[in-house]
Order: C-alpha cells, then sequence, then structure tokens
C-alpha cells in the first residue's frame, strides 16, 4: 500500500486530508511540523506539506527532501497564489491553492505517486544495465 505524507499544523485538515487519502486506498502518515515531517519522510511515497507552519515553511522543506530523495514527489498546498510559482522552481512536484477541489487533490497525488513510480523503475532498469 502506498504511503502519504500530509503535513500540516492545523488539525482540521490534517483531519480531512486522511480521511481523503484513506479513502482512496493508500495510507496516510500525519506530521504536525516540518521537523517532525522529516522523521517520516523516509516511510512515504508521497508528501502533500502546507506552506505555512511555525518552524518550516513548505519550500524549505520541499527542499530537504529533494535534499534527501529527488525521486519523492511532494505537492505543496499554499493559499497564497504567488507562492505556489514557487513551488515548482524549489522542487515541488505539483502544488494546490486553497480552497482546491478534492477530487483534484486525489487526482494530483495519484499522478504523484505514478511519477515515483515511475521513476523508481527507471533507476532501476538502468541500475541493471549498468551492471550487465
Amino acid at each position: 500500500m502506498k504511503r502519504v505524507l500530509l503535513v500540516d499544523d492545523e488539525e482540521s485538515l490534517l483531519s480531512a486530508l486522511r480521511r481523503i487519502v484513506a479513502r482512496c486506498g493508500w495510507e496516510p502518515l500525519t506530521a504536525r511540523s516540518g521537523t517532525e515531517a522529516l522523521g517520516l519522510v523516509d516511510q512515504a511515497d508521497a508528501v502533500v506539506t502546507d506552506y505555512c507552519m511555525p518552524d518550516m515553511d513548505g519550500l524549505a522543506l520541499v527542499a530537504a527532501i529533494r535534499q534527501r530523495d529527488e525521486t519523492l514527489p511532494v505537492i505543496l498546498v499554499t493559499a497564497q497564489e504567488r507562492l505556489a510559482a514557487c513551488a515548482s522552481s524549489a522542487g515541488a512536484y505539483d502544488y494546490l491553492t486553497k480552497p482546491f477541489d478534492l477530487d483534484a487533490f486525489a487526482m494530483a497525488l495519484d499522478r504523484a505517486l505514478e511519477a515515483r513510480r515511475l521513476r523508481q523503475e527507471n533507476r532501476q532498469l538502468r541500475g541493471e544495465q549498468a551492471a550487465r
């Protein structure tokens, strides 16, 4: 089962996202801060993070995750449209602006998980070819 790490300091949104992820058949992991998320990131197949958090903003979290695992897709959620454009340049796989459509959320996450699968498969095939 694919694991999705949800990062938000707002419990009500975190709870709603947890339910959506579970309904889609994925296992939700949750963190209430960027620091907590970094402790769970190795268990995740994708990350959805809010931008505004007290200890580390979403763009800083994206950068920290990129340094650890460039194949791990991160979706940044923000209410600030201007920050959404920064998400891609920071290395986010995608972004959603609040308020977002739940179907759009599920579709973005499905695409992110598929991109992760393809990147891992590609990496494995390259490794097999190099071993020949």
